[in-house]
């Protein structure tokens, strides 16, 4: 993939994110029948951790039992920020991967060790107040590999 083709993909992947934040919010603040419904009904809550590197994808398993999975030490490192986005009180959180792509606003949140990562890996979440990050009309979707 070239770096085009890599930061078109990490901003539509942002925009993704931060559309689906929004969504999740407006959900919690006017639930859709049946929700408004069902007592004890809370808003739902997510975390997104956007991160690029080199995976494995593909059916796994014979006829009787397949499934499609995604494998990798970048699906490791995904999952972990994943875990840590929680624990930083974040809803979207990008590695330095994803990071270098993008020239939308970010705020650093540091080096941070995750389990079964050898070395500690720079996080990022996207600047709030300071643009949006959606993808604009006339961007370029991203390629397909």
């Amino acid at each position: 993939m070239t770096e085009l083709a890599a930061a078109l993909c990490a901003k539509a992947a942002l925009a993704a994110a931060l559309a689906a934040r929004a969504a999740i919010a407006r959900l919690g603040e006017a639930p859709p029948p049946p929700l408004d419904r069902i007592a004890g009904w809370r808003p739902l809550s997510n975390v997104i951790a956007l991160h690029a590197g080199d995976v494995f994808f593909g059916n796994v398993g014979a006829a009787p039992r397949l499934d499609f999975t995604v494998i990798g030490p970048a699906v490791n490192t995904a999952s972990r920020v994943e875990a840590m986005a929680k624990a930083l009180s974040r809803t979207i959180v990008l590695t330095e991967p994803v990071a270098r792509l993008l020239d939308a606003p970010l705020e650093l949140l540091g080096e941070h060790a995750l389990r079964g990562v050898d070395a500690p890996v720079r996080l990022y979440a996207p600047a709030e107040g300071r643009g949006d990050g959606r993808a604009s009309r006339d961007s370029a979707p991203c390629p397909r590999a």
